[in-house]
Parts: structure tokens; sequence; C-alpha cells
């Protein structure tokens, strides 16, 4: 058996276009502009976001920078000052130092001095002390 297939073809009246609006164009012209223009501001607001959060990190950058600056500063200082406390503190150990050694010397000459003169005090008072009596001389302060 064979089945014929019937095409049939009908025919269908073209559609009538919508009535255009009145200046169709321009309006899809304004459409796209404005949307154009809201992507534009988004993108604008997202990138100034952005700049916004850079330039603040940027900012705070050098504000530490200049704070650690000035630290190093003060501290540069301080350690130019306590340099300088401790040269002239070195100057003067070594004065006294050198003053200490003189007076110890002076010191031990003085009591070498002081022993040789009691040495010969203690001469002196035994010479006087074997004199006579009678030939001792007459002595009377100056």
């Amino acid at each position: 058996m064979t089945t014929d297939k019937i095409v049939t073809t009908i025919a269908v009246p073209p559609a009538s276009p919508l009535p255009a609006p009145p200046h169709g164009d321009q309006i899809s012209w304004i459409i796209g502009a404005a949307a154009s223009f809201i992507a534009t501001l988004l993108w604008l607001r997202r990138k100034t976001s952005r700049d916004s959060t850079e330039i603040a990190k940027d900012r705070a950058e050098e504000n530490l920078i200049g704070t650690l600056r000035a630290e190093r500063d003060r501290a540069m200082a301080a350690a130019a000052e306590a340099w300088d406390r401790r040269t002239k503190d070195a100057e003067e150990i070594a004065g006294l130092s050198a003053k200490n050694a003189y007076l110890e010397r002076e010191v031990a000459r003085l009591s070498t001095e002081m022993t040789q003169l009691q040495m010969r005090l203690a001469q002196v008072t035994d010479a006087l002390a074997r004199l006579p009596q009678d030939t001792q001389l007459n002595l009377r302060p100056l």
C-alpha cells in the first residue's frame, strides 16, 4: 500500500505591519543613548570607588612614611646627642684618670719623702739623746 501524502500549501496572507510609532528611530536612539549613559555612570561609579580606595591607601602610605621618617629623624638626633654626651664623658673620664694617676704618684712621692723625713728625725733624735746633758744645744724657736 502506498500512502501518498498530500501536500497542500496554504497561502497565508502577509502579516500586516504594526503601525510604526511616530519618530521610531529617534526613540530607539534615545533609549540606546540612555542605556549607554547609565552603563557609563555605573562603570564610572565602580571605577571611582576603586580609585578612591587606591587614593586612600596611597594617602595612608604617605602618612605612614612621613611618620616613620619623623621617628627616624628623632632617633638619629637622639643618637647624635647620646654620642656627643658619650664623647664628652670619655674626655672627662680621661682627664680624671690622668689627674688620679698624677695624684697617686704624688701621694707615693710624699709618702716616701715623709718616711725619709721620719727616719731622718729618728736619727737626729737619737743623736741628740746620745749627747751629754750639758752639751746639748740651746735650741730656740725661730
